[in-house]
């Protein structure tokens, strides 16, 4: 007799079909996550009941957040600063399982303080502002990049 067993046929058989099922359903993951990812940006989803959605369809948690990081930066259209990015870089490394460190939300603040500060600085000049206008949104901003300062040299010396 030729070919192979019925026991050894039923065998690999349930081999193939375990082995290629995610390949046949790679569509209906990427369709479900999408739907789960318009879920998140409409806020129908909030942030953890959508890692756990992602990790159901095999993602893991690391990824997940990864994948929801990027998305919010895709949302707004563009990161609003260095650490916007450097977060979604971060969670990227950690998903990839290589050494990461978690952004604290306190260096975006400060980062987008700065910004508006410098920004209401330049105006004030542009408009001829008085000196004494201009001296106090000097000062407001040196405080403001200081601080920012101390938490960026805090955060690079973190260990991950």
């Amino acid at each position: 007799m030729y070919g192979l067993e019925a026991e050894d046929a039923e065998r690999l058989t349930y081999k193939i079909v375990n082995e290629y099922k995610w390949d046949r359903l790679s569509k209906e993951k990427d369709l479900t996550k999408s739907e789960i990812l318009k879920g998140y940006k409409k806020e129908v989803i909030d942030y953890y009941d959508s890692v756990s959605l992602l990790t159901d369809l095999g993602y893991a948690e690391w990824e997940a957040q990864y994948i929801l990081e990027l998305e919010r930066v895709v949302e707004v259209g563009d990161p609003e600063g260095y650490w916007d990015m450097k977060k979604v870089t971060e969670a990227y490394k950690k998903a990839l399982g290589v050494e990461a460190k978690v952004v604290p939300e306190s260096l975006l603040v400060w980062e987008k303080r700065v910004k508006q500060l410098r920004e209401e600085k330049k105006k004030l000049e542009e408009e001829k502002a008085s000196e004494e206008e201009i001296a106090k949104k000097a000062i407001d901003l040196l405080e403001a990049e200081g601080t920012y300062r101390k938490i960026m040299v805090e955060w690079q010396r973190l260990k991950t």
